[in-house]
């Protein structure tokens, strides 16, 4: 047994919304994402003293919260008007920033196509959310062999490609 999605009276398949512990985007007022809003007062300070462009959420074990720390962290920064903020997922073993975003599949255009297709811009594979005043680099189609992928020449480039401000942003998570 499967579950229909919801349609719009056109027809087309209704969007879904996005996962319920993406606080900043949901709940803005929230005591929870009132904590996101600390944390990126924290590093925009850091980022006024040192300018920093780029920031990356890790941690040793699956489950501790990297996905949902670093989308909050972006729709917490991304609510700035003047904020361009590119939410990148280089996990490509288990990608789930577009799932959590209700966005479209694991088969999406993403970083893995621009680390093997040098023609291939930044821009080419960014999903913009207007709505959040934010935008997306997924991962992709996942690779046979994440980890050399990630050491290519290439996702430095496109990284610098990120901080110049060509994917229009000015802060990368």
């Amino acid at each position: 047994m499967g579950n229909a999605p919801e349609m719009t009276r056109d027809g087309k398949a209704a969007p879904r919304e996005i996962d319920e512990h993406l606080v900043s985007l949901l709940a803005p007022v929230s005591f929870e994402a009132e904590q996101y809003r600390m944390l990126a007062h924290a590093i925009e300070l850091m980022h006024k003293d040192i300018g920093l462009h780029v920031l990356a959420v890790t941690s040793p074990t699956a489950g501790d919260g990297k996905t949902t720390t670093a989308i909050n962290l972006a729709g917490t920064l991304a609510q700035a008007a003047e904020s361009r903020i590119l939410l990148v997922c280089m996990d490509l073993r288990k990608p789930s920033v577009m799932n959590h975003l209700r966005m479209a599949g694991p088969h999406t255009v993403g970083l893995v196509n621009a680390i093997l297709d040098p023609a291939m811009t930044l821009n080419q594979a960014v999903t913009h959310l207007q709505r959040f005043n934010l935008s997306v680099l997924p991962a992709g189609p996942s690779p046979a062999d994440p980890y050399e992928l990630l050491k290519s020449p290439r996702v430095g480039e496109l990284l610098q490609e990120a901080c110049r401000g060509s994917a229009e942003s000015d802060r990368s998570l």
